[in-house]
């Protein structure tokens, strides 16, 4: 069986002829509207069983072996999201460990804490009409920003995020059983204008004085290296980004305290 994902300048093929992937491959990404990404590369993946042993072939050539199925989905993702943000990072793009929710035209970077937080607020944001543009990694170039557009993922006992019509997709990875779920709406992945940051924190009142070194030692820790990238770019990257940006929000991690900070910025 043949598999094909877009994910941002890359189309990415897996022929898996035993069909030992085909529940999981929606952990990898989906079928969304690419029209404002330009398509830069194009690379096939394989999959090969043995009796003990699941491998993965790139172009041909075995870059992994792994135990199971989902040692292998985990490896996977983790290859092409590298050769995504490598290619990201050498146009000049920011990747970070951050969520993005989409709002129209509109972006908000959402900053801080754990994937699995800010998936949680992804989710609350997804209830006031937003979209999810991605809950775990973001990529911000000259005030505008784009998610990397795999579904949104959480533990699996907070699973509470609205799954797509197929259902939520089960994984253990070494982090412990996560459940994938789809992105809610069809809106097209394209970068959009960077509006604001929401940022995690365990003390917001401590860190309300301070929200700009906040959200700049926020942004820093999520900078996700690549090899085309120095972190004295980042640090420079970082200061214009915060420039550019019209406003940082800081919430607790409790959802308590969220409401009325996300409807407040659903509603533009």
């Amino acid at each position: 069986m043949a598999h094909s994902l877009r994910l941002l300048t890359h189309a990415v093929s897996l022929d898996d002829p035993a069909a030992v992937t085909s529940d999981r491959v929606a952990f990898l990404g989906e079928a969304l509207d690419h029209t404002g990404i330009p398509l830069l590369c194009r690379t096939s993946y394989g999959v090969r069983m043995t009796s003990s042993t699941v491998e993965l072939l790139e172009e041909g050539a075995t870059f992994v072996v792994t135990p199971t199925v989902d040692d292998a989905i985990v490896a996977l993702d983790l290859r092409i999201r590298r050769r995504v943000l490598d290619v990201a990072a050498r146009s000049g793009w920011l990747p970070l460990g951050a969520g993005l929710a989409v709002i129209g035209d509109r972006a908000w970077l959402v900053a801080g804490a754990a994937p699995a937080d800010r998936a949680r607020l992804l989710e609350q944001l997804v209830r006031r009409g937003a979209l999810p543009g991605t809950a775990e990694v973001a990529l911000v170039r000259s005030g505008r920003a784009v998610g990397y557009p795999r579904p949104v993922w959480v533990p699996a006992e907070a699973g509470s995020v609205s799954s797509s019509p197929a259902g939520p997709v089960r994984l253990r990875t070494p982090d412990g059983e996560v459940l994938a779920v789809g992105t809610v709406g069809d809106a097209p992945v394209r970068p959009r204008s960077l509006t604001g940051i929401v940022l995690l924190a365990d003390d917001p009142s401590a860190v309300e004085a301070q929200r700009a070194q906040a959200a700049t030692g926020a942004l820093l820790a999520a900078r996700i290296g690549t090899g085309v990238r120095q972190p004295s770019t980042d640090v420079a990257e970082i200061a214009g980004v915060l420039r550019e940006v019209g406003e940082v929000v800081v919430v607790g991690r409790s959802p308590a305290t969220w409401s009325t900070v996300l409807s407040r910025i659903t509603a533009g």
